[in-house]
Formats: C-alpha cells, sequence, structure tokens
C-alpha cells in the first residue's frame, strides 16, 4: 500500500497581486506533480471555523510547514507590523516561533522558502540553522521536493558483513633472509610446521654440518602460518660452541622487552626471559646448538600459560646429534 503524501502548509504574506499568484503556482505545482498535500489559504477563502481555528488546524496537522519569506512576511511574523495589519501571518508567526521554542534544537517540521535570493536575508535567526530553499530554479525546487518526501539525494546503505580479517604476523626479530636461489624442502617443512601448530615446545632440527639446517630453520619462520600462530615475534639467536649464556640471555632480553638494563647471572636472566615469554605466543629458534645444556638460555613457559592461549616455542639446530 502507497504511503500517504505529506501535508504540507504554505504560510505567505499577501504582500501583491504578483506575489500571490507565484504562492500559488508554487502550491498547485507541490499538488499535481509533486505528489504533495499542500495547502494555502487561498483553497478556503471562507472557512466556516474561522482564520484562527484553520491556521491553528493546518499547522498542527502538516507534516511540513513552508514559511515564505519576503520582507513583509519577516515584518508580519516577528511581529513589528504596523497594528491591525497582516494579521492573519502575525499569528501563524506566535504559532510557530512557540513551535520552535518548545520542540529545542529538532526542528523537522518548518523550514523558510523564497522566490528570490535578496530575500533570504529576512529569514530570521532561529530558522537559519537549518536549510532554506530557493524556488526559482529547477534544481533548488528539487531538494525542496526531496525534504517534503524525506527522500535524501543520496541514500544510506544496508551494512552488511564483518570482513573476515587475517591475523596478524609475528615480526622478525634477527632471523635471517632466505638465499636467493632457495628452493623449499617441502616435506622437511611440513613435518616441522605441524609439530610447531600442533603446540609441542620445543622442535629439534639435527644433523651433519652444511646440510642446510640454518635454511631449513630460517624457511619456516618465513612462512606466514607459522608467523600468524606466533603474533607476539618470531626470535633468532646464534648459540655457537662456546657462547656466552648471559650475554646472549640478555640479547633476547632486550629485543623482548625494549630494556637497555644487563642482567648480571644466568638464573636472574632466566626469570626475567620466562616473565617476558609468559605475556603471549612467541617463538625462539636458537641456531648451531651443540650442547644439550645450552638449550637452558630460554626457560620454557610453564604449561599453566599454555592453558591461557599462551604459547612459548622453541626451535633449535644442532650441528651434530643430541638426542
Amino acid at each position: 500500500m502507497a504511503s500517504e503524501p505529506p501535508k504540507v502548509l504554505i504560510s505567505y504574506s499577501h504582500d501583491s497581486a504578483e506575489h500571490e499568484r507565484r504562492v500559488l503556482a508554487l502550491a498547485n505545482e507541490l499538488r499535481t506533480q509533486g505528489g504533495v498535500d499542500a495547502w494555502i489559504d487561498r483553497y478556503r477563502p471562507d472557512p466556516d471555523e474561522g482564520w484562527i481555528s484553520w491556521m491553528r488546524d493546518h499547522i498542527g496537522r502538516a507534516d511540513r510547514v513552508l514559511l515564505v519569506f519576503t520582507e513583509t512576511y519577516a515584518r508580519r511574523f516577528l511581529g513589528k507590523e504596523a497594528p491591525g495589519k497582516g494579521l492573519g501571518v502575525t499569528f501563524e508567526g506566535v504559532i510557530i516561533s512557540q513551535a520552535l521554542y518548545e520542540s529545542g534544537i529538532h526542528n523537522a517540521k518548518f523550514r523558510a522558502v523564497v522566490f528570490r535570493e535578496e530575500d533570504e536575508g529576512f529569514i530570521p535567526l532561529e530558522l537559519r540553522r537549518v536549510n532554506r530553499y530557493r524556488v526559482d530554479t529547477p534544481e533548488s525546487y528539487q531538494k525542496l521536493l526531496r525534504w517534503l518526501h524525506d527522500k535524501p539525494e543520496v541514500e544510506v546503505l544496508p551494512i552488511g558483513p564483518k570482513p573476515e580479517f587475517s591475523p596478524p604476523l609475528g615480526q622478525l626479530q634477527g632471523v635471517p633472509d632466505l638465499p636467493r636461489h632457495y628452493s623449499p624442502r617441502q616435506g622437511e617443512l611440513a613435518v616441522l610446521r605441524q609439530k610447531l601448530l600442533a603446540g609441542d615446545e620445543s622442535v629439534p632440527i639435527t644433523g651433519m654440518g652444511g646440510i642446510g639446517k640454518t635454511v631449513l630453520a630460517s624457511a619456516l619462520a618465513h612462512e606466514p602460518e607459522v608467523r600468524q600462530a606466533f603474533p607476539d615475534g618470531i626470535y633468532w639467536l646464534t648459540i655457537g660452541q662456546k657462547p656466552n649464556l648471559l650475554d646472549l640471555q640478555n640479547q633476547l632480553l632486550r629485543r623482548l622487552t625494549g630494556s637497555k638494563e644487563t642482567l648480571t647471572t644466568e638464573q636472574e636472566a632466566k626469570d626475567a626471559l620466562r616473565e617476558a615469554l609468559a605475556g603471549g605466543r612467541v617463538l625462539v629458534i636458537l641456531d648451531d646448538v651443540w650442547e644439550v645444556e645450552h638449550l637452558g638460555v630460554v626457560r620454557p613457559t610453564p604449561r599453566k600459560f599454555r592453558q591461557s592461549g599462551f604459547q612459548t616455542s622453541t626451535v633449535w639446530c644442532s650441528p651434530r646429534l643430541l638426542i
């Protein structure tokens, strides 16, 4: 069922015969071509209920009220006309001003209309904070029609589904770049990736020197799935045959926390690392590990943190078989 046409009252002053013809033409155009139930006083030249009741009733029932401002209309609307003249507009001005006062800042009903640009200066302050409409051009007349029908030129589109966001990638800290002509070892990578994503805390890569363990570990760190599984970072440390473990611990702490403090004992550093690693999902890769005890550079995060969604895993590369 089609919606009812908007009820519109046009309030104006009888400035001259020419002005009356303009207002009548506007009302007729709105009714016949604009789909608007527009009314002016000339449609009921002698209302049975009298002009006061007719004006009050039409202002009250109207969905929109258009105020055609001219110098004469403004003078009467503001109550500044000579006594006994223009009483109709003066009375309508009282009703409309009171309605504007009671509506506060919300004015959905009353709009100023002019036929000439120079008449815009007669629009009072309380009506300047909303749009006014000039009806002397097709463009401005169309804007008035859109306001009367509550049909803005640009309509609000419905909200679509939330997009799928890719998980953040863990930043690579000290991980070496892959060789320019690197050829992926998909089978070995798949095994290592499966262990890491399954939650293994320690994943060894062992074998004789020169078989590509370091490159394999680097390739694993660069994989998007692995970086997504460890969004809080992937950290690389090279241990060596005779490492300074305390120096390595402090190096990792500085990367994890940004602190410039240097700890003085391995136990103190282990405790600090355990605390730093317990707050997220971190992968630590230890390259060139010669002794099992050197794996203690990073103490694995206690399992109670794993149950809270945190995880610290260690991938370590050894130049000889340690297990």
